[in-house]
């Protein structure tokens, strides 16, 4: 009979296992796994990548973070709808148990004249997805814009004048040489806790 109650006890311990939270999270804290980055391009989905810039980011306590694929460990903060991780700057649009969704916004630049000054966001690409710009000034077209350069960033004209910073997406074509995939203005990042 003791057998039988402890067998019970056991199985009744087995079948309370609780659920994974699945609901909206107030930090990042934990280990992320990239899904997918999606590119856009004047308001329109060019190119889906699979897996992230970063394959998989680590947020801890104590403020700092891990990047999968980057030697060392990088500061972080996130208020309200923004995270910073080091001088990326995203614009968080879901954070919950299940998916975290960052669009990318820009890198934080401090002016070289003036270091103590307050930091300022501009759009700059990734690490992992230069082009060396041209110091020749040089002009692209692509999906019906003109794609230019002053020798240090790429932009063009929107519909309503504005000028709009643009970055090129390297990768290999089918014969194996490299090129440009498409061209981007804001990038959206999934990624899936694990």
């Amino acid at each position: 009979m003791k057998r039988i109650l402890i067998l019970l006890g056991i199985l009744a311990l087995a079948s309370c296992k609780p659920e994974t939270y699945l609901g909206p999270l107030d930090s990042p804290l934990g280990n992320w796994k990239g899904v997918v980055s999606k590119y856009y391009f004047n308001g329109e989905n060019v190119y889906e990548a699979p897996g992230c810039t970063y394959s998989a980011i680590s947020f801890y306590k104590d403020s700092l973070c891990c990047i999968e694929g980057v030697k060392g460990a990088f500061k972080w903060t996130y208020s309200g709808d923004s995270l910073v991780v080091d001088t990326t700057v995203w614009k968080v649009t879901e954070l919950s148990g299940r998916i975290m969704n960052l669009d990318y916004l820009g890198i934080i630049e401090k002016p070289a004249a003036e270091p103590d000054e307050e930091v300022a966001v501009t759009g700059d690409g990734s690490t992992d997805d230069e082009t060396p710009i041209p110091t020749d000034p040089v002009t692209f077209a692509y999906q019906g814009q003109t794609i230019e350069t002053d020798g240090s960033k790429y932009w063009y004209m929107n519909a309503d004048g504005k000028t709009v910073p643009c970055f090129p997406l390297n990768g290999t074509a089918e014969d194996g040489s490299e090129t440009i995939l498409c061209w981007w203005d804001t990038r959206s990042d999934y990624y899936n806790p694990f």
